[in-house]
């Protein structure tokens, strides 16, 4: 999705991740290759949607990959 004069918010960027890794739930990448290959954004712009993924707890950074953050099973009340 692109603004009136063509540019992606990072906004859309952060949902263009979140759709992808939606698709390939086990896909990780460099902001790089997520720039290039997953959403066709800038690296500075996907960078700050990565940032504001990690915050709310939907991804995580493992090194200089990022990826889905795993949820934990609930733990039983026994």
């Amino acid at each position: 999705m692109q603004t009136e004069n063509g540019y992606k918010t990072i906004c859309d960027i952060a949902l263009e991740i979140e759709a992808y890794l939606y698709r390939y739930p086990e896909a990780k990448d460099t902001v790089r290759g997520i720039a290039e290959w997953w959403v066709d954004g800038k690296c500075g712009d996907v960078k700050r949607a990565l940032e504001l993924l990690i915050a709310h707890g939907l991804i995580r950074k493992q090194g200089c990959l990022y990826g889905r953050a795993p949820h934990e099973p609930p733990h039983a009340n026994t």
